[in-house]
């Protein structure tokens, strides 16, 4: 590890982003000559889509409004609009690039901030999430949108360690929000999230939620909203998604459908069985193995602060994820949206923010009624 101070620590950080940043945008920009005509359906649905933000309405329309400063930027530079996606051409990488640099700039405070530590390992993280997921956050994605919503309390972490409960309640309150307006199932991850978290200290109290639940679930099996458990199996994906995670057990029962997701679950953390559909996903598998080792980890330091906060946050999507889009692409494209808290989990930090460790009263000595024995319990006679 090279130890660096101040001003020289700023400078390697700069450099760092400036590498990660050419690097993301040359591989962006060269994936898109091998394989982009299903890599933009979603972005050219999404410029497509009325702008409208109603409760439990269309993705798509919400993300439309959301993401309209991009799009207009994106087309008053010339960039690839009511075509997108059609063809690969210099209007495809200015609105790529319109996106991606957004996210870069995000990247860029992000480790001016924590300032992480120059070692390989550190090296190796970044270079696996930034450059290797960038593909998918240079291009027109609902998954700025999420990334966006981690900014803000994860600002007020770094500035007010002792603030680390108001962050979590600005993380839960955003995701909340784009629940009701944006994906319903985050509404479940914020709820998974906020129990995961209290089981910290509460282990008895996540058995009782979970437990509850799965009562809940075997009673109310025909009445579960299928419609929202089946989208992300819609078959409009079919030739679109080569990753589905299929289903090996009867899915109309309540131990198949329990069964299902707990492997898909288990898949997602450790798809060593993707590597058999095609080799271009190993990179992507070495990747996920590396952050469900450090997420059992991590789990069982009983990690607390910002890093307990954002391991336990991809742990919570994880599981969400895979209820209601089990899916290997899907799922390591909306991992956009947990870039930051993915680099908490992987790297090392010079200053890290965590929350201060309790201070527990001094308890004075007993006074003992005895004469000549202290409060230890040793006896000591007059002449001692």
């Amino acid at each position: 590890m090279v130890t660096l101070n101040g001003r020289d620590r700023c400078i390697v950080i700069v450099l760092l982003v400036f590498v990660v940043a050419v690097l993301a945008t040359i591989f962006s920009s060269l994936v898109p000559i091998f394989w982009h005509e299903k890599l933009y359906i979603d972005g050219l649905t999404i410029i497509d889509s009325t702008p409208s933000l109603e409760p439990f309405g269309s993705s798509f329309n919400a993300a439309a409004v959301f993401l309209r400063p991009w799009i207009a930027i994106a087309s008053a530079f010339g960039g690839q609009i009511s075509n997108y996606g059609s063809h690969y051409d210099i209007g495809l990488l200015i609105t790529n690039g319109v996106f991606g640099v957004t996210v870069l700039v995000v990247f860029s405070w992000f480790a001016l901030r924590y300032k992480p530590t120059f070692t390989l390992n550190n090296l190796m993280a970044v270079g696996a999430v930034m450059v290797l997921l960038a593909p998918f956050y240079f291009c027109v994605t609902k998954e700025l949108i999420s990334l966006l919503g981690s900014v803000l309390p994860l600002a007020m972490w770094s500035r007010r360690s002792d603030k680390g409960g108001l962050g979590i309640a600005l993380y839960v309150v955003s995701m909340t929000f784009l629940g009701t307006y944006f994906r319903a199932y985050y509404l479940l991850y914020a709820v998974v999230l906020c129990v995961n978290l209290v089981a910290m200290r509460r282990l008895s109290l996540a058995v009782i939620v979970y437990g509850s639940a799965l009562v809940a679930v075997f009673v109310l099996f025909r009445h579960l909203p299928w419609d929202l458990l089946t989208k992300g199996r819609a078959e409009y994906l079919e030739g679109v998604s080569a990753s589905r995670i299929e289903y090996d057990l009867p899915d109309d029962g309540f131990v198949g459908f329990v069964g299902n997701r707990l492997l898909a679950f288990l898949t997602m953390l450790f798809p060593v069985n993707l590597a058999l559909r095609s080799p271009a996903y190993v990179p992507f598998i070495l990747m996920q193995i590396w952050i469900s080792v450090r997420m059992i980890g991590l789990l069982k330091a009983r990690a607390a602060g910002v890093i307990g906060f954002a391991n336990h946050a991809v742990l919570a999507f994880t599981m969400v994820q895979a209820i209601f889009e089990p899916d290997y692409g899907s799922y390591f494209r909306h991992r956009v949206g947990l870039l930051l808290l993915m680099l908490l989990m992987l790297c090392r930090f010079s200053k890290i923010p965590q929350r201060p460790a309790i201070q527990l009263p001094a308890v004075p000595p007993r006074r003992s009624l005895m004469p000549g024995r202290m409060a230890n319990g040793s006896m000591h006679s007059a002449q001692a």
